[in-house]
């Protein structure tokens, strides 16, 4: 079954490309640019304490949410918890847009023009995270 879930999942990453809306870096980019906002303007010791508040509260949120994720498919029956994990373990995967920025690079390295490498080199952060 995990076989089937793991190849469903990459057969929609690749169907699919990237959710712009809904994908866990960007969820994790939302919370810590929050908790930054929530921060005062602390220094030394203070500022170092906020940092692993921020840290903490991030560690908490991905484990509690990863072991949501990693059990509900186990309480259903057979095909649901197959496309119950597929779905959840899809967005960790980014093939398609990394595949597609390589392409982009591939085709700038092979027509030599070494001052578009660099710009094209960016095409490969697929997602605003702080957004």
């Amino acid at each position: 079954m995990m076989v089937a879930t793991l190849l469903l999942a990459i057969v929609w990453d690749l169907a699919l490309g990237e959710p712009r809306r809904v994908h866990p870096v960007r969820a994790m980019g939302w919370l810590i640019h929050r908790l930054g906002r929530l921060r005062g303007r602390a220094s030394g010791l203070g500022a170092r304490v906020e940092g692993a508040v921020t840290v903490a509260v991030g560690v908490f949120v991905a484990v509690a949410v990863g072991g949501l994720g990693a059990n509900l498919p186990r309480r259903l029956p057979g095909p649901l918890a197959v496309l119950a994990g597929a779905a959840w373990l899809k967005p960790t995967f980014s093939i398609r847009p990394l595949l597609e920025a390589g392409s982009v690079v591939r085709r700038a390295l092979e027509f030599r023009r070494p001052e578009e490498n660099v710009r094209l080199l960016g095409a490969l952060d697929s997602l605003e995270c702080s957004t």
